[in-house]
């Protein structure tokens, strides 16, 4: 799909995508979907965004019923059509590509658990086609990584390049990615934790494993997480990836900043969160997922992450269980990253090109390929700084005089962390740049 410039969406534009953003639409949706139809919109832009969010499926399946009323372009209909059979085909062979992995892990005697998109869209999306993924997530036992590594490798995957080398991501990173071409590229990250220790969080990664569950005859022997862990992990990785939410809950103009490029997120996410929430609302332990968000210091993040999921699709977790969560965090640095982000919102036709600009737009998203990214200095800033209070909690000592000492324990330690990490990075650069310079030089 041709990309556009990333160009803002009108107010009804927005609302269309998020009102298709689901299943099922409700007949207030559908009242409210028929009227937007009928105004004026600009429909490359609206499939750009949907694209971009990963909703375009949701978008094709919402509005068929609308084309028969001729309240959608038959052009736009027919790519939305081809958009929609784009995904089946490129899911179908992800998902062959999963099931030739997990034989081999299951033949190795591997436990495997299947993360995010790849899970899901079989087990709560009734068509194929309804949720893209362009990787699969796969948790593994920490000791059991050298072995599933090596059954990658002999299944003729390879290790993607990155800024980080193996070791690097083995020591500070939760995953590490591998890929295998075919007719569709398979990726394939390959987790031992679901999140990295830069952003402070305790996570029970055992206890995830004891609460598993089985992902159903179409996997194999593989698990998936208990729900209130997926909620969880769902949560968190909306959290990371939107690297200013907890500063924009609440501010009034979240729907605004959510569907820009450069907050990061993806509607298709949040869709992802409503969608779950609804299949299992009646048996979720809601009590389960607050206990232990406090025990592992991710209670913020996912106040946020629930409070934006009801700012967009209405009342999916009861406000009584919000407010059980510690409110969201907002570090003076988010704050006024947000303000500086907000501020430059504007239409890219009329925003003229300031060096501001250029870099809001082209330089702020661009950042997969970077792990000490934007994102990362944040988190790394956040965890060697942590707010007095968040580390009291963590400190299990009751004198004060006792935590500040900690306190400054923990900023030497981090700091010498640090530069041990930037000398082993330099070195991989360097590393690396000879490496290219002697390939590419004459003999």
């Amino acid at each position: 799909m041709v990309r556009l410039h990333n160009a803002m969406l009108t107010d009804s534009e927005r609302q269309l995508i998020l009102n298709c953003s689901r299943q099922e639409m409700p007949p207030d949706l559908t009242l409210q979907t028929s009227h937007i139809l009928r105004d004026p919109l600009r429909w490359e832009r609206v499939l750009e965004s949907a694209w971009q969010h990963g909703v375009a499926s949701l978008l094709y399946r919402n509005l068929k019923p609308f084309a028969e009323e001729s309240l959608v372009p038959s052009e736009i209909q027919r790519k939305l059509l081809q958009l929609y059979h784009r995904t089946a085909y490129q899911n179908l062979h992800l998902l062959n590509a999963l099931e030739a992995v997990l034989e081999r892990f299951s033949q190795a005697g591997l436990k495997v658990m299947i993360l995010k998109g790849a899970a899901l869209a079989r087990l709560i999306y009734r068509h194929l086609a309804l949720r893209p993924f362009v990787d699969l997530d796969l948790l593994i036992q920490k000791q059991d990584f050298p072995k599933a590594r090596e059954v990658l490798l002999q299944s003729g995957y390879r290790v993607l390049p990155g800024l980080l080398s193996e070791r690097l991501c083995w020591q500070y990173h939760f995953n590490l990615p591998f890929a295998k071409r075919d007719k569709v590229t398979a990726h394939v990250e390959l987790h031992w934790s679901i999140t990295d220790q830069f952003k402070g969080y305790t996570i029970d990664i055992d206890g995830l494993w004891a609460r598993a569950c089985a992902a159903g005859s179409s996997y194999r022997e593989a698990l998936v997480l208990s729900p209130e862990d997926l909620i969880t992990h769902l949560s968190l990785h909306l959290d990371m990836h939107g690297y200013v939410n907890q500063a924009v809950t609440g501010q009034g103009n979240e729907l605004r900043f959510i569907f820009d490029p450069i907050s990061e997120n993806r509607l298709i996410w949040f869709t992802d969160l409503y969608e779950f929430i609804g299949h299992h609302r009646r048996s979720i332990d809601w009590p389960s997922v607050v206990e232990r968000s406090k025990k592992a210091g991710t209670d913020g993040s996912i106040a946020s992450t629930l409070t934006l999921l009801n700012i967009l699709f209405g009342p999916v977790v009861d406000p009584h269980v919000l407010n059980q969560f510690d409110p969201p965090r907002s570090t003076a640095v988010k704050r006024a990253l947000l303000k500086w982000l907000m501020n430059g919102l504007a239409d890219p036709d009329a925003a003229g090109s300031s060096g501001r600009s250029y870099f809001q737009r082209k330089l702020l998203p661009k950042r997969r390929e970077v792990q000490f990214r934007l994102i990362r200095l944040m988190d790394l800033w956040e965890y060697t700084f942590p707010p007095f209070e968040l580390f009291q909690k963590r400190g299990y000592v009751d004198r004060r005089s006792l935590l500040v000492l900690l306190y400054l324990a923990h900023v030497l330690e981090t700091f010498c962390r640090f530069i041990g990490v930037s000398a082993q990075l330099l070195f991989c650069v360097l590393k690396r740049s000879v490496g290219n310079f002697l390939v590419r030089s004459p003999q």
